[in-house]
């Protein structure tokens, strides 16, 4: 956060979100097509016998039906947030509250798919002179993302002076626990198989086993 300032103090918050997707997360999770790949796989084995697959409540194996489904479909959770190992520069000595902040997150293990991972943040994390604002922020498809927060509602669209300066290691854990299911044809009729996603930790790399739930570390560094 490059926090410029100017002579008046008048609190009260303006956000602008740019999110620039050109340069890319080194790894991305995307658990949709680790899924289709297990179901590839044995699709291939079992010579193309699968009919179909799903891993939400709207496929067909979580619908009423004699027997009833045993097992949950796939849910996801941000387990915690963390701000690490932060690096402050301190430009000025003045305590200054009529600021402009700049706040960059860029992305070296990434998640995307169809799940939300919607989370609220409190910033700034580093600089202590300013009230506090609550940041909405979407993890999944989170790459490199700069917010732009005003405490001043009057100050200029460009500011030259830096008064701080923070870089931080930003880790996210994201937890996956449930089931996905496929219909298979058999010789002699069809069945319904269950597949927990702890069987896919091999699927790339940031991948853990808790029990029987799957762990995925988003990491990146975290600027203010």
């Amino acid at each position: 956060m490059n926090l410029g300032h100017t002579e008046r103090i008048l609190l009260s918050s303006v956000l602008t979100c740019m999110i620039y997707q050109s340069a890319d997360a080194s790894v991305w999770l995307n658990l949709e097509e680790a899924m289709q790949s297990y179901i590839d796989a044995q699709n291939s084995t079992y010579n193309g016998s699968i009919l179909s697959w799903g891993f939400t409540n709207k496929y067909s194996y979580w619908q009423p039906r004699p027997g009833g489904s045993k097992v949950q479909p796939v849910t996801a959770e941000v387990e915690s947030i963390g701000f690490e190992d932060c690096d402050e520069t301190n430009y000025s000595t003045w305590q200054r509250k009529d600021c402009m902040g700049h706040f960059k997150w860029s992305i070296s293990a990434g998640i995307n798919g169809s799940f939300s991972f919607r989370e609220y943040i409190m910033l700034p994390k580093c600089y202590k002179e300013l009230p506090l604002r609550l940041l909405p922020i979407e993890l999944n498809g989170l790459n490199i993302t700069l917010e732009k927060i005003l405490w001043d509602d009057e100050l200029p669209d460009i500011m030259n002076t830096s008064i701080f300066y923070a870089k931080c290691r930003f880790d996210a854990k994201i937890q996956f626990e449930g089931y996905f299911a496929y219909f298979q044809l058999l010789n002699d009729g069809v069945k319904w198989v269950t597949v927990s996603v702890a069987d896919l930790v091999n699927a790339t790399d940031g991948l853990q086993v808790n029990g029987r739930k799957l762990t995925y570390s988003l990491m990146g560094t975290y600027e203010e």
